[in-house]
């Protein structure tokens, strides 16, 4: 339920920006109440095999300072499955990064320096957990017809627990993502994405790693309301707590 009530809170008080990547880079996206901003993207959706909810937001530590402190969680949820068993995979994302802005260039936006830690709040054999340290560059592109995002997040896994010591294995070091947005007439707003994390300590192993694509699409034409929202994702890392599984997922549901 606390996961329902942020997306709520989230929908009442963020206003939507035109970026499109993962990670939202326009400063359009300031809440109204206090200097806050949609950070990694935020949803509610459920299909096969399960139900999986995120919200992420940012904020300044100091006004045009670059210093920024953002926390994100993933809800991996058994709804409306046979079972309906309670949440199976709680994933917490707290970082501090620091955010070069080029206002200047035509195509790269910015670059965010940052450290952050990743767990499950779980103990002895189900606790997962491992730090980072990364780089994260996102590019934009106008053309014809919409815009195009590209970004490029390199990172370095540290400090593993003892329960994911392989994880790099299926992490790798980087995650590729392009966006296109209002390339479609007919559609006031949509956003196509694909991602791909391939798996590896050197980042070659297609077979291990992550691939997600995406439509966000408007459903209504009041600016504030919730987003139709389809995911599909295929190979490792969706959750932390079966990180070195494979899963098929297909879902559907609201992004805000």
């Amino acid at each position: 339920m606390k996961i329902l009530l942020a997306l709520v809170l989230n929908s009442l008080y963020m206003r939507e920006s035109c970026a499109a990547p993962e990670r939202v880079t326009s400063s359009d996206d300031v809440i109204r109440l206090v200097e806050m901003e949609r950070h990694q993207r935020n949803y509610f959706i459920s299909g096969n095999p399960n139900t999986k909810a995120q919200f992420s937001f940012k904020f300044p530590l100091k006004k045009n300072s670059g210093h920024y402190l953002g926390y994100s969680q993933k809800l991996i949820w058994e709804l409306f499955t046979e079972t309906s068993s309670p949440v199976t995979d709680v994933n917490f994302n707290p970082e501090y990064f620091y955010r070069f802005s080029f206002a200047n260039t035509k195509a790269l936006q910015s670059l965010d320096v940052g450290i952050a830690h990743q767990s499950n709040g779980n103990s002895d054999l189900d606790s997962r957990s491992w730090n980072e340290v990364y780089l994260y560059l996102p590019f934009k592109f106008d053309l014809e017809k919409g815009k195009l995002f590209l970004t490029l997040k390199t990172f370095y896994l540290f400090d593993l627990d003892v329960t994911n010591r392989d994880a790099r294995d299926y992490s790798g070091w980087y995650k590729l993502e392009m966006s296109l947005v209002g390339f479609i007439d007919w559609m006031e707003y949509h956003e196509f994405y694909g991602s791909v994390m391939p798996g590896g300590k050197e980042g070659g192993q297609f077979s291990r790693g992550g691939l997600e694509t995406g439509l966000r699409f408007r459903i209504f034409k009041s600016e504030s309301a919730p987003y139709g929202f389809l995911q599909y994702f295929t190979g490792y890392g969706e959750s932390m707590a079966k990180y070195n599984e494979q899963t098929h997922a297909v879902r559907i549901g609201i992004s805000i």
